[in-house]
């Protein structure tokens, strides 16, 4: 549901209306916004993180946080903008199991990183063999991360390439073990999806 009301904001919040449909839609009372820019300057490029929670009822900005630093240290960047969001909001940091289920769903390659979000990207956009080559680059460059697998596996499907697909689909299945109930559910559903 989330994934199917995927929206762009066109100036980095959501409008009351939309934001009142999401809460409807999808029973949520905040959302979370996130956005990168590339910024060059005299250093090189940086990435900036940006994250912004708006209520869903009254359209107003709960919190909002910026990160920026190089893409070698995207994992740091996420990891610090999360932190200061969740202090921002009140609430604890995660467990060490939720954070070590956290970093299995992330790609430790930057590389993979840039290819798996853009591969999903992609797919999401129903270019999937645009989403299928980006996704191989993932998965090549980072062969045991399980959601590029999954991706991949969904790319093959798109594509009519059903024992790719399935191949893919198991590799995913194989190294979910480390990741959230509901990925280990979408790499076993990979898995089921292309028998």
């Amino acid at each position: 549901n989330v994934v199917r009301r995927r929206i762009t904001p066109p100036a980095g919040t959501l409008s009351v209306e939309t934001l009142s449909e999401l809460h409807g839609d999808l029973n949520a009372d905040n959302v979370v916004i996130g956005s990168y820019v590339v910024v060059r300057g005299e250093t090189g490029e940086q990435l900036r993180l940006d994250l912004l929670v708006q209520d869903t009822q009254s359209g107003e900005t709960v919190a909002s946080v910026s990160e920026t630093g190089s893409e070698a240290d995207l994992f740091r960047l996420v990891s610090a903008a999360g932190r200061e969001l969740r202090d921002k909001l009140g609430l604890g940091g995660p467990t060490t199991v939720e954070a070590n289920a956290i970093r299995a769903a992330l790609p430790s390659v930057p590389g993979a990183t840039r290819a798996y979000a853009e591969g999903l990207n992609r797919l999401q956009l129903g270019d999937a063999l645009s989403a299928r080559d980006l996704l191989a680059r993932a998965s090549e460059e980072q062969t045991e991360f399980p959601l590029a697998h999954a991706a991949l596996s969904q790319a093959g499907t798109a594509l009519g390439y059903d024992a790719r697909a399935n191949e893919e689909g198991r590799k995913a299945f194989s190294l979910s073990g480390g990741l959230q109930r509901e990925q280990c559910l979408a790499c076993n559903a990979g898995r089921a999806g292309t028998r």
